[in-house]
């Protein structure tokens, strides 16, 4: 086993544990919408794991078309449990960028030509906007609230922390990924190292989430 192979085994562990965690909690969270952040959890380690054994199997297209066809459930679902705490206004605001999110996705699916759109890069960072917006408009409403007193116990604190501490990372990563890899193939092996910690750290907000959080 190679080093980077290891590392997305770590991932895994720390996505698993995220879950485990999740299951644990499941009497805190059964009647509330965080049930539907451990869904979204089962839903990544499934596709993470049904994706080592197409790999295994030589059929990373199939696995490629798996990650890419499950994005809006995994978006939908993390939407529904940002969006909760917030107003009205950023709702809508949210809910607007999500529809263009769908539209550019099925362009991409079904109308634009594959050299148009590679890998569905668009459609996924209007996602991945989306979700940033969100997160940076919950925690700017608890730094300006006395619920900042509590914040190790905020579930909305630790998801919207973990996001954000990835996607920061991730979507520059992400938007210039074949460049560094054709061109600056050391530079691009550095920042997927970190871009993998920091999912790591991700998973670990998650985690902390179920077992220290008390559900609104």
């Amino acid at each position: 086993m190679n080093a980077i192979d290891a590392t997305r085994w770590v991932l895994n562990f720390f996505e698993f544990g995220a879950v485990v965690a999740g299951l644990l909690s499941w009497k805190k969270i059964k009647h509330t919408y965080w049930q539907w952040l451990l869904v979204y959890l089962i839903i990544v380690l499934v596709n993470e794991m049904a994706g080592k054994y197409l790999n295994h199997i030589h059929l990373s297209g199939i696995n490629q078309q798996l990650y890419r066809y499950t994005a809006p459930i995994r978006f939908v679902l993390l939407l529904h449990v940002l969006m909760k705490p917030l107003g009205m206004r950023i709702r809508n605001i949210a809910k607007l960028m999500f529809a263009l999110y769908i539209m550019l996705f099925l362009a991409e699916q079904f109308v634009l030509p594959v050299s148009y759109f590679k890998t569905s890069m668009l459609s996924l960072f209007i996602g991945y906007v989306t979700l940033l917006v969100l997160c940076m408009a919950y925690l700017v409403k608890l730094i300006q609230s006395d619920a900042i007193l509590h914040f190790q116990t905020d579930m909305h604190f630790w998801l919207s922390v973990g996001l954000l501490l990835f996607y920061v990372i991730f979507m520059p990563f992400h938007t210039a990924r074949t460049s560094l890899n054709n061109h600056y193939p050391d530079v691009f092996l550095m920042y997927w190292y970190v871009q993998m910690g920091a999912a790591c750290i991700m998973y670990v907000c998650f985690t902390i989430l179920f077992v220290w959080g008390k559900p609104s």
